[in-house]
């Protein structure tokens, strides 16, 4: 499984990322938002640690969704 750091790293990457244009960085991060989603908000019974990086997720998803420009 992917942890935080790793959302966090490509998150990173996309938004410093000169070369990719609006539109491709949207695309990137909202991939990025379904993933996290899926993995720490949809699921119900996972372990007690789940619990702590979903808040570390929470953190990660809002600057994600502040990131987004609107197209």
């Amino acid at each position: 499984m992917r942890t935080i750091e790793d959302f966090r790293s490509n998150y990173n990457s996309i938004i410093f990322s000169k070369k990719l244009s609006p539109n491709k960085k949207n695309t990137l991060l909202e991939n990025l938002l379904n993933e996290i989603d899926c993995i720490y908000f949809d699921t119900y019974k996972k372990e007690r640690s789940i619990l702590e990086q979903q808040e570390e997720a929470k953190e990660l998803y809002k600057d994600i969704k502040a990131s987004l420009s609107e197209s």
